[in-house]
């Protein structure tokens, strides 16, 4: 089997193509990492606006909870499924989330955007992965699962 192609089949993407696919890719796991500590930094504000510091360890939990009790379920659909519908999905999940966080007037109201981001996120990331590994060859598909784990 030649080495430059995908499952018996050559790459249909490449050149520009295959760098914005791997740029779009590696962009949205590092918007779904982002969101996953950011809230580090915000917390002195969101205690100022929200109160309720009991519920405060909730916000990151949630996301984690969230993004790990779905985490089998996308990967079942993504072997099931359109991968590029259902990333999709989850990119807008995780922008519904984000909407919420955004526009939250209580602390329960951020712990669901939260919960939602981390099944959006979780979405993005697994699908990020199926996108890359599905597009590459055999032999170039460590590097480029490696610029996952940089990113």
């Amino acid at each position: 089997m030649d080495p430059a192609t995908v499952h018996g089949l050559p790459r249909k993407a490449t050149g520009i193509k295959w760098a914005l696919l791997l740029v779009a890719a590696l962009s949205s796991i590092f918007l779904f990492a982002l969101d996953n500590t950011i809230v580090a930094d915000v917390q002195p504000k969101i205690i100022n606006d929200l109160g309720e510091i009991e519920k405060l360890t909730w916000i990151s939990v949630r996301f984690a909870l969230s993004a790990v009790e779905v985490q089998l379920l996308w990967g079942k659909i993504y072997t099931q499924m359109n991968i590029k519908l259902f990333f999709l999905v989850g990119v807008l999940l995780f922008e519904v989330g984000s909407a919420v966080c955004g526009a939250t007037p209580t602390m329960d109201t951020l712990i669901v955007g939260r919960a939602l981001c981390g099944v959006g996120g979780v979405g993005i990331y697994i699908g990020a992965m199926n996108i890359i590994s599905l597009s590459t060859t055999e032999a170039e598909r460590p590097g480029y699962l490696g610029l996952v784990g940089l990113t």
